[in-house]
This record gives structure tokens, sequence and C-alpha cells, in this order.
């Protein structure tokens, strides 16, 4: 099983290697082909299209160019669309954010230039982002411009697609009656013209609502419609939703027998069709049948088989997504790089354009100086005339010398000011690339923490099986059994409370709330480095009792915090201690995190909130950790103050004011 696990992943793996190539292969041949820009930005735009929903991150970085040609070209509507297409990149890589900033993009350059017919794909594309960031009510508003726009132009396909959008938005507002009412208008509209497939999933969907009122009868109606149509055009992937669909329905009702028919039909499709997503759903409902029927051995089984399915996807979309975050990171670069060089050449330019004036201003002098030796050889015969001329021309030298020195010395400021210049534009570049090394480590941490979460659920559900199992089953009280099972819920517990912990680090940095809790924040931060502090350092909290609101950003104020107490573990070699208080001080909350550690040199104490600057060694750290604190708390409004004696420990002072009620 092992084996066969290993070798799925390695095949998953080189499948996405060779296609992510393939498709840069694609891109990078448009770009040299030898044909107008008007046609090299419409193909870029639709291999966007066609390579987005698999390889997101290869997609962004060429969407780039269209916008660039776009702009090149002065093509206000190709750039309108390149805008939408690299929406719809970052819309699969999960930046809902970015993305909804290119959507506004295109839909303000196309109302600028009157393209009022496919406004509806803008307001489309951006209710499809506000919905999946669960704003249905702002979704919903967009999916009716976008009706409201299909409906002036008479396109009745999308008119129902705009529909059934609108309809799985009431589903999710828990309005389903309006949900019901968008779903019909799109039935009716798919009938009208005989869009089969599109009738299908507008009666699939109705199926959902009506499963989501409870109305099993209704839901198994329209979901074996939409089986019965989606069979007879053998379309295997509807097929496989709808039994799937139908088996979650019946399992619901307890008809036991006719979930497991479903299941079986919808198990047998699946072995002749790649649908990941399918199957997955299709084995935790196998899963659940399993343990509703008491089998507990076979639902421990497809459990177990959901997992490493799941597993062999997740560490797939980590490889795609380690892709996708370096070929962002090598464009970012690469931009930099040119934009850097750029600079350069500039300053060069205005050096050289400074020593071809100096050079100039030589030449001047010296034809001044031939053409005195001309005049005193031509009035050798005259010597007054000759002294009055020789002091003449010697008052002119000495002008142009001074003239000569001043600006010499005017030379030498801007060769200075270029290299103070220079020596910013890569500072500059240094804080860019760490910044992008930062955004990317935020990332991968989300990611791990949504990964981490999946097993432990599962974990839960096994110990919910094995104390029902025992207590079934068993004819006297185990003591130990209980023992065991309590051991491992609390440890599923402590799991998830680190990555509900990890999870602070990766929230939304513009996003402030009023009721921040900086207690809970240092037991979070505390949890987190106690592998660091475990048998070596005693943690001693004197917390006020004292009730207390901050207004703020959570996940920032973890990140100062935690980087204060992570100094304070590093500065202890061997055995100390690290004191944590917090008191109420007139309308702050004053927080001091104390260390035994070896202190800092007086010298040195002024410079530990400059960026870059650490008394780590090369490699221990970037200098960044004491700086972004400061910001952060700056940002809060707060203070931030440090004492230390070297040998004897540090404090760390913070002070942030507290919201009024």
């Amino acid at each position: 099983m092992l084996r066969f696990r290993i070798l799925l992943i390695a095949l998953l793996i080189c499948k996405v290697a060779l296609s992510q190539l393939n498709i840069a292969d694609s891109f990078r041949s448009t770009l040299t082909k030898n044909l107008p820009d008007s046609i090299k930005i419409d193909l870029i735009n639709d291999y966007i299209t066609k390579y987005s929903p698999n390889d997101p991150g290869i997609a962004l970085v060429y969407s780039d160019s269209a916008i660039n040609l776009s702009l090149k070209s002065k093509d206000s509507l190709r750039l309108a669309n390149s805008l939408n297409r690299k929406g719809i990149a970052l819309y699969y890589i999960g930046d809902y954010h970015t993305s909804l900033e290119n959507y506004f993009h295109a839909l303000s350059v196309k109302e600028k230039i009157g393209e009022n017919s496919t406004l509806w794909r803008e307001y489309n594309n951006i209710g499809l982002v506000l919905r999946n960031l669960d704003l249905n009510e702002d979704a919903l508003k967009y999916f009716n411009q976008a009706l409201k726009n299909l409906i002036e132009i008479d396109n009745k396909a999308y008119q129902a697609i705009a529909w059934n959008n609108i309809g799985i938005t009431y589903r999710g507002m828990g309005d389903y009656l309006s949900a019901k009412e968008a779903l019909s208008n799109a039935l009716e509209i798919n009938r009208t013209i005989g869009a089969q497939q599109s009738i299908a999933h507008n009666l699939n969907n109705l199926g959902n609502v009506n499963f989501s009122q409870k109305k099993y009868s209704q839901a198994i109606g329209y979901f074996e419609k939409a089986y019965e149509i989606n069979k007879s055009l053998l379309n295997n992937y509807e097929q496989v939703q709808n039994l799937n669909n139908l088996a979650d329905v019946y399992l619901t009702m307890e008809q036991f027998s006719k979930s497991k028919v479903c299941l079986d039909k919808a198990s047998e499709i699946l072995k002749g069709i790649d649908a990941t997503q399918l199957r997955l759903n299709n084995l935790m409902i196998y899963s659940d049948f399993f343990e509703r029927t008491k089998d507990y051995r076979n639902a421990v089984i497809y459990k177990n088989n959901y997992i490493m399915l799941s597993d062999s996807i997740s560490k797939l979309n980590r490889t795609k997504q380690f892709n996708q975050l370096k070929n962002l990171a090598n464009a970012e670069k690469e931009i930099q790089e040119v934009e850097f060089l750029k600079k350069i050449n500039s300053i060069q330019g205005e050096k050289i354009l400074i020593q071809r004036s100096i050079q100039i201003g030589g030449a001047t002098v010296i034809l001044i100086i031939l053409a005195l030796l001309i005049i005193v050889w031509q009035n050798l015969r005259d010597k007054k005339k000759l002294n009055i001329s020789l002091n003449e021309r010697t008052y002119e030298l000495e002008a142009l010398n001074e003239e000569f020195q001043a600006a010499n010395e005017e030379l030498n400021t801007q060769r200075d000011n270029l290299e103070e210049t220079v020596n910013i534009l890569k500072s500059t570049q240094n804080k860019l690339i760490q910044s992008e090394k930062m955004a990317s480590i935020g990332i991968l941490a989300a990611g791990v923490a949504h990964e981490i979460n999946n097993p432990l659920n599962f974990i839960h559900g096994g110990i919910a099986g094995i104390k029902s199992y025992f207590n079934s089953n068993s004819k006297s009280h185990n003591a130990d059994i209980e023992f065991y099972v309590n051991a491992i819920s609390e440890g599923v517990e402590r799991a998830s409370t680190i990555v509900d912990g990890l999870n602070h680090f990766s929230r939304d940095e513009n996003y402030k709330s009023n009721d921040v809790d900086l207690h809970r924040i240092i037991d979070t931060c505390s949890l987190m480095l106690n592998s660091l502090t475990l048998d070596r350092i005693e943690l001693v909290k004197d917390l006020t009792n004292t009730p207390f609101r901050i207004y703020g950003n959570e996940g920032k104020l973890h990140q100062a915090i935690m980087n204060v107490m992570l100094n304070a573990v590093q500065a202890i070699d061997g055995r100390g201690a690290i004191t944590i208080k917090t008191q109420i001080i007139n309308s702050s909350i004053r927080l001091e995190i104390k260390d035994t550690g070896c202190g800092i040199n007086q010298e040195i104490l002024s410079k530990v909130f400059d960026p870059f600057f650490t008394t780590k060694e090369i490699g221990q750290g970037t200098g960044l950790g004491l700086s972004i604190t400061y910001n952060i708390i700056q940002e809060h409004n707060g203070s931030i103050d440090v004492e230390s004696l070297l040998g004897h420990g540090t404090n760390v002072k913070i002070e942030i004011p507290l919201e009024k009620a």
C-alpha cells in the first residue's frame, strides 16, 4: 500500500512538471513569433483562459505580457480583456483580493470606452469571487447587474447562467424560496433553447436546495431527473455527482439499501474517469454509510482510502503551489533587476553627459590658448599691444580656471549623490526580496494549517466510533480503554490549538477588530514556542484580571509579540526564565516581556529597531523582527521600549491604547 501511494504521488508530480513545461513553452513560443501584437495578445489570453484552472501560476506570470503589449499598442479593449484574464489566474491561485482589483480595473476600462456588450463578464466574475469569500449579499448585486446587461443584449444562454449563479447565491444566504425561483427561471430558459446539459445542472442545484430544506422526496426527484439526462448525454462526471447526491439523501433518510446502490453505481463509473474530487466525495459518503450501519471496519478502511487520496492531492497541490511561488518570485526578481539596471543606466548616462561637458569646456580652453598664441605671434612687433592683450587673456584664463574648479567640485558632489542613490536602490531591492519571502511563508503557513485540520477531524471521528463501539459491545466498563481514548482526545485538542495559533499568522493584514484578546495572543505564542522552552526555560505569567479591550489587527499583534518572545527564548543559553506581565496604566495596557538571557550591549541598544540590524550569526536571522514589531506597534498608536544590561537579561515594554467604551 505504501509503495502504491509513493508511486501515485511521483506520477502526479511528473505529470504536473511536464504539463507546466509544455504550457510555458506555448507562452514563450507565442511571444517570440513574428506576429502582430494584436494576435499575440489574443493567443496569450486564450492560453490563460485554458490553462488557469490547472496551472494558474504560469498563466499569471505571462498575463502581464498581454497587459504590456496592450498598453504598447494602445488597444483599450484588449487591455480590458488582458486584465480580466489576469483576474482569472489570480482567482484560481486563491488571491481573491488582487483578482477583484483586476476585474474592477477591466470594468473601468470598458465603461470608459463604451464597451457595454461584454460588461456582464466582469460583473459575473466579481460575483464569483465575492461568493467564494462568503460575501453572498455583495455577490448577488453583481450577478443581478450581469443579468441586467445580458437582458439588454438579449443573450439567452448566458442569462440562464446568471440566473443559476443567483440561485446558488440565495442558497448560500439561506433564502431557499428565492433560490428556487432563480433556478426555475434558469431552467425555463434552458428548456426553451434546448440546452439539455444546462437543464441537468439546474435540476441538480434545485435538488441541493430541497436537500438543504430537508425536503428529501423533492430532492430525490430532481436528482433522478438530472441523472437520467446526464445518462442519455453520456456525461459520466455529472452522473457521478447526481448519484453521490442521491446516496447522501438516502443515507440521511436511513434508506441504506438504496444509498448503497447509488454509491456502487457511482464507484463503477469513477473507474473510467479522472475525477478526483468526486472520488473523494464518494469515499466520504461510503465511510459515513458504513459508520451509520455500524460496520466500523469498512468505515475505517474507506476513511483511510479517503485520507490517502486526499494526502496525495495535497502533496501535489503543495508541489504546484511551490512551483507557482517560485515562478512568481523569479518573475518579480527579474522585474526588480530590470528596473534596477534602468536606474543605473540612467545614472551612468548623466555621468557621461557631465564628462562630455567637461571635455567640451577643456577643448574650448585649449582653443582659447591657441588663439592667444596666434595673436601673440601676429603682434610681436607691437609690444605694447601685446602686453595689453596678454593681460586681458590672463584674466580670462583665471576666470575659466575658477569655473573649471567649481564644475569639478559639482561633479564630485553629484558622484557622491549617485553612490548614495545606488546604495538606497540595493537596500530597497533586498527589502522587496525579503517581503516576497515573507508573503510566500504566509501562504504556505495557511496551507499547512488547512491540511493539518483535515486529518485531525478524521481522528475526532475515529474516537467517536471507538467510544460508540465499546459502549455498545463491552459488557463491563474498561477504565484503561477510557484512559487511552481520553489521552488521544487531549492530544488532538492540543494539536487543534496549535493549528489555530498558526492560522493567526495568515490573516488579512488590513482587517481590524474591537475584540482583540491580548491574553489569548500571549497564550497562543507560548504554546507555539513550547518546543523551544520545554524543560529548559520557566515561563512565568502575571496577567491582569481587569477586563479590557484593544482595537487592532490580531494577526499583526500575533506577529509582533511572537517576535519579542522568540528573541527572549533565543537570548537564553541553557536554563533561564521569561516573565510576561500585563497591567492597566491610565488608558493603556502595558505588556512586559522580561528574560534572564545574555542582554544587549548599551552601545548598540539604540540600533535594535533598525531594519536588517542583527547581533546573530550569518544565516541565523534577518534583522527584521524588531523592525517589523516596531512598525506594528506604531500602527496601533502604541509605544515600545527596550531596557537591557549585558549579562543580566532584557526587558521589552509595550504599551497599546485601550478601546474606549
